[in-house]
Protein backbone atom coordinates (compact mmCIF):
# COMPACT_ATOMS: atom_id res chain seq x y z
CA UNK A 1 0.00 0.00 0.00
CA UNK A 2 1.35 3.37 -1.04
CA UNK A 3 1.82 5.99 1.63
CA UNK A 4 0.06 9.28 0.71
CA UNK A 5 1.55 12.59 1.62
CA UNK A 6 -0.37 14.98 3.84
CA UNK A 7 -0.99 17.46 1.00
CA UNK A 8 -2.51 14.75 -1.19
CA UNK A 9 -4.72 13.48 1.62
CA UNK A 10 -6.03 17.00 2.18
CA UNK A 11 -6.84 17.45 -1.52
CA UNK A 12 -4.31 20.15 -2.28
CA UNK A 13 -2.98 18.30 -5.31
CA UNK A 14 -6.34 17.52 -6.92
CA UNK A 15 -5.37 19.05 -10.25
CA UNK A 16 -2.26 16.94 -10.44
CA UNK A 17 -3.98 13.70 -9.41
CA UNK A 18 -6.87 14.21 -11.87
CA UNK A 19 -4.41 14.36 -14.75
CA UNK A 20 -4.96 18.03 -15.50
CA UNK A 21 -2.29 20.61 -15.15
CA UNK A 22 -2.69 23.56 -12.83
CA UNK A 23 -3.05 25.92 -15.82
CA UNK A 24 -6.12 23.99 -16.98
CA UNK A 25 -7.81 24.49 -13.61
CA UNK A 26 -6.89 28.15 -13.15
CA UNK A 27 -7.56 29.13 -16.78
CA UNK A 28 -11.37 29.19 -16.60
CA UNK A 29 -11.24 31.17 -13.37
CA UNK A 30 -8.94 33.75 -14.90
CA UNK A 31 -11.16 33.97 -17.99
CA UNK A 32 -14.23 34.48 -15.80
CA UNK A 33 -12.46 37.14 -13.73
CA UNK A 34 -11.33 38.97 -16.87
CA UNK A 35 -14.79 38.92 -18.47
CA UNK A 36 -16.43 39.90 -15.19
CA UNK A 37 -14.22 42.96 -14.74
CA UNK A 38 -14.78 43.96 -18.38
CA UNK A 39 -18.53 43.75 -17.83
CA UNK A 40 -18.35 45.89 -14.69
CA UNK A 41 -16.24 48.50 -16.48
CA UNK A 42 -18.68 48.56 -19.40
CA UNK A 43 -21.62 49.04 -17.05
CA UNK A 44 -19.82 51.86 -15.27
CA UNK A 45 -19.04 53.59 -18.57
CA UNK A 46 -22.63 53.25 -19.78
CA UNK A 47 -24.04 54.62 -16.55
CA UNK A 48 -21.78 57.65 -16.65
CA UNK A 49 -22.64 58.28 -20.29
CA UNK A 50 -26.37 57.83 -19.70
CA UNK A 51 -26.20 60.16 -16.71
CA UNK A 52 -24.52 62.84 -18.80
CA UNK A 53 -27.06 62.45 -21.61
CA UNK A 54 -30.00 62.69 -19.23
CA UNK A 55 -28.55 65.74 -17.50
CA UNK A 56 -27.95 67.44 -20.82
CA UNK A 57 -31.51 66.71 -21.99
CA UNK A 58 -32.97 68.02 -18.73
CA UNK A 59 -30.99 71.25 -18.87
CA UNK A 60 -32.43 71.83 -22.35
CA UNK A 61 -36.00 70.86 -21.42
CA UNK A 62 -36.34 72.74 -18.11
CA UNK A 63 -36.25 76.26 -19.66
CA UNK A 64 -38.71 75.11 -22.35
CA UNK A 65 -41.06 73.79 -19.67
CA UNK A 66 -40.74 77.02 -17.68
CA UNK A 67 -41.72 79.07 -20.75
CA UNK A 68 -44.72 76.81 -21.41
CA UNK A 69 -45.80 76.95 -17.76
CA UNK A 70 -45.58 80.74 -17.81
CA UNK A 71 -47.78 80.89 -20.89
CA UNK A 72 -50.36 78.65 -19.25
CA UNK A 73 -50.38 80.71 -16.06
CA UNK A 74 -50.82 83.98 -17.94
CA UNK A 75 -53.97 82.81 -19.73
CA UNK A 76 -57.42 83.52 -18.41
CA UNK A 77 -59.69 80.53 -18.07
CA UNK A 78 -63.40 81.16 -18.73
CA UNK A 79 -65.72 79.79 -16.06
CA UNK A 80 -63.06 79.75 -13.34
CA UNK A 81 -63.33 82.45 -10.69
CA UNK A 82 -60.89 83.32 -7.99
CA UNK A 83 -61.79 82.07 -4.50
CA UNK A 84 -61.94 85.63 -3.12
CA UNK A 85 -64.71 86.56 -5.57
CA UNK A 86 -67.00 83.73 -4.40
CA UNK A 87 -69.39 84.50 -1.57
CA UNK A 88 -69.52 82.04 1.33
CA UNK A 89 -72.69 79.94 1.51
CA UNK A 90 -75.57 81.32 3.58
CA UNK A 91 -76.52 79.15 6.50
CA UNK A 92 -79.77 80.78 7.65
CA UNK A 93 -78.90 79.60 11.16
CA UNK A 94 -78.84 75.93 10.17
CA UNK A 95 -75.59 73.91 10.28
CA UNK A 96 -74.04 73.12 6.89
CA UNK A 97 -73.43 69.52 7.96
CA UNK A 98 -76.30 67.76 9.68
CA UNK A 99 -75.50 66.88 13.27
CA UNK A 100 -72.51 69.23 13.44
CA UNK A 101 -72.68 72.38 15.53
CA UNK A 102 -69.84 74.85 15.77
CA UNK A 103 -68.89 76.02 19.23
CA UNK A 104 -68.24 79.73 19.48
CA UNK A 105 -65.31 80.30 21.69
Amino acid sequence: MEQLSYSRMMGQDQAWTSGRGSDDVVGPRQEFARRFTEGIRKLARNMQGDHRKKTKKLTVKIPEAAVLAGQWLDRSYPGIRAAAAVEPPRTDGKPLVLGFRAVDG
